[in-house]
């Protein structure tokens, strides 16, 4: 091999391992490198917490917004995300409370519009479920614990 072609390998090399060192030490992704952040924390525990957004009917009863059109154009996963990463900024609450009102405004939007028959809301309520695992597999759907982080109401998105 020729001298310009091991530096060529050697630059390549050092590009690659370089750009994944500094998003692993930046926690940022820049593609094709990644911190892969889904695998960077080991689960310890049989418990994890997990977000739900659930919207609070007239009679007070609760409605699980499983349904991709009932939040359109997100998804529950990816709006619980995006949630996660507004809350971590330093005017985190004050951001997720301004993207709940405005996922409440789009429900009733959307409901108002035919784009879902979903009935008519007061809330939306964001929690925090405590999961408990077991390996019947007993408790899935069904928080062993929950707890309320934020509420917004219909009130909140006329202002």
């Amino acid at each position: 091999m020729a001298v310009w072609q091991r530096w060529v390998v050697s630059a390549l090399i050092a590009t690659i391992v370089g750009g994944h060192l500094v998003d692993i030490a930046s926690g940022l992704e820049h593609w094709p490198f990644s911190p892969y952040p889904m695998y960077s924390r080991a689960q310890r525990d049989w418990a994890p917490v997990m977000a739900e957004i659930v919207g609070i009917r007239r009679d007070g009863g609760e409605l699980a917004l499983k349904e991709p059109e009932l939040l359109a154009p997100f998804d529950q996963a990816r709006l619980l995300g995006a949630l996660a990463q507004l809350g971590m900024r330093p005017d985190g609450m004050a951001l997720v409370r301004k993207a709940l009102v405005d996922c409440l405004a789009r429900y009733e939007r959307g409901r108002r519009h035919g784009a879902h028959d979903g009935p008519l809301l007061r809330a939306l309520r964001l929690y925090h479920g405590r999961y408990v695992l077991d390996i019947a597999a007993s408790t899935v759907g069904r928080p062993a614990a929950r707890t309320l982080v934020l509420e917004v109401t219909d009130a909140d998105t006329r202002s």
